[in-house]
């Protein structure tokens, strides 16, 4: 919503994108005052929930792409907002290095790139590990501050947590142009 207050008719890549749930929280895409919704994902089930669900807006675009091809360059964007919500706590340092990079690449003057990653001091990681096998990469606030200091050309960055204090989120601004 934010991305098309800063830019009418604003153009957004969700990289891993899942089911895409929060495309429906949307009043901008709710109000039709997005141009494109891309939303890349390796998982072609995941990219036909997409589909299912909006089966005839041209707005939302689901494209099956793997970390591989985004980092070998077979995507190429220009977009508002970039974000990958569940990604990066599966990517090693140097993959997410260059994947962070690829992403960045794609953000507009004026954009944004938001990406996520649980908290190494998460309360739920044993249960996740021990019970549910889901090992993931943590990191913790100086190590997210890094990830986004290995990119050039940012005008702000902000490293937070959401209210629960699990995930620490990295924001990243462009510059808009003068």
């Amino acid at each position: 919503d934010e991305a098309a207050k800063r830019r009418p008719g604003a153009e957004i890549v969700s990289v891993a994108a899942g089911h895409a749930r929060e495309i429906s929280d949307s009043e901008a895409f709710r109000e039709g005052r997005l141009k494109r919704w891309i939303c890349l994902d390796q998982d072609r089930e995941s990219l036909a929930e997409i589909s299912s669900r909006f089966p005839k807006d041209a707005t939302v675009m689901p494209i099956a792409r793997s970390v591989r091809e985004l980092l070998e360059g077979a995507f190429e964007a220009e977009a508002d907002l970039v974000y990958s919500a569940g990604l990066f706590d599966y990517l090693p340092d140097p993959v997410a290095l260059k994947l962070l990079a690829v992403m960045w690449a794609w953000v507009r003057p004026g954009g944004r790139l938001v990406l996520a990653n649980f908290a190494d001091d998460s309360q739920e990681r044993g249960y996740m590990e021990a019970f549910m096998d889901w090992w993931l990469l943590y990191r913790n606030e100086d190590q997210i501050l890094a990830l986004g200091h290995s990119v050039q050309d940012v005008d702000a960055l902000f490293v937070f947590r959401d209210p629960s204090a699990r995930t620490i989120w990295l924001e990243l601004r462009r510059r808009s142009e003068p």
